[in-house]
């Protein structure tokens, strides 16, 4: 009976423990990468690079626009090859870098202003 207490208790104890975070703190360097690969991402938009773009990209990488079909990657670079897809500034600010194991996440504000009459892909799902 003592023993069937004792798991009894360590399981209560074990599942009301507050959530603990998967994240690792970013070294200074994977940081400082992230931070120019957002860089690269933010001018290659401006620029209209879709080289630039598929170099950041996943190859399973789709993309997702209100009114329009999900977009592979394929598909989505030839788009940003067609010249429809203009920015006039595309900028991100507030960002945090988090790091679990070998994969990273970076959030922040982004602000973009296009000119009108230009479609512009609002989300991507990686």
């Amino acid at each position: 009976m003592r023993s069937v207490a004792s798991v009894a208790l360590f399981l209560i104890a074990a599942f009301t423990q507050p959530a603990r975070s998967l994240s690792q703190t970013p070294s200074s360097n994977d940081a400082r990468e992230l931070m120019h690969l957002e860089d690269v991402w933010n001018q290659a938009q401006i620029s209209g690079d879709a080289d630039a773009l598929g170099h950041l990209c996943a190859d399973d990488m789709e993309v997702a626009v209100p009114h329009m079909a999900v977009m592979t990657r394929y598909q989505a670079l030839n788009f940003a090859r067609s010249g429809r897809m203009k920015f006039l500034r595309y900028t991100t600010s507030d960002l945090h870098v988090r790091v679990y194991h070998d994969a990273a996440v970076v959030t922040g504000r982004l602000q973009r202003t296009w000119p009108a009459r230009c479609f512009v892909p609002v989300r991507l799902l990686v």
